[in-house]
């Protein structure tokens, strides 16, 4: 798995694999903004590598310029809190510095305490293509 997930466990592993084949744009970030993960089909919109983003920073890589200091302050004032904005659409820079539109769904990730370590994002690039369709994710005899 192209983002070293073999540490993990398995039902961990299962569901990095599928953040990793889906079409969508899938993200994790730390509680600073740093990216921990990511796809190949956000590297595939932003023209980079994966040894460019990982634990670099979200807000630095794919924030447009006038909107970045905005969104990182308000990203670290919430979302130590848990507050995310669940369903945003924003622009975010793509290849070449061409600006895309992203809709996203995005959650707080918490440790076994409750305290947040950052945040997971699933979106696509608005603009076309065919609609969407809720995803149910089954691992054994869980649903997620």
């Amino acid at each position: 798995m192209p983002n070293d997930a073999q540490h993990f466990p398995p039902a961990q592993r299962r569901l990095l694999e599928l953040l990793e084949r889906t079409k969508f744009l899938a993200v994790l970030q730390d509680a600073q903004g740093n990216l921990e993960f990511c796809n190949d089909a956000l590297l595939r919109l932003a023209g980079r590598t994966r040894e460019e983003v990982l634990g670099r920073s979200w807000f630095d890589l794919f924030v447009p310029p006038g909107e970045r200091n905005a969104r990182r302050a308000t990203y670290l004032e919430e979302l130590p809190a848990g507050v995310v904005n669940p369903h945003p659409e924003r622009e975010s820079l793509a290849e070449g510095g061409k600006r895309r539109v992203i809709e996203s769904n995005v959650i707080a990730l918490r440790d076994e305490s409750g305290q947040v370590l950052g945040c997971a994002s699933i979106g696509h690039h608005v603009g076309g293509g065919q609609p969407l369709h809720p995803i149910y994710l089954y691992l054994g005899d869980s649903l997620l």
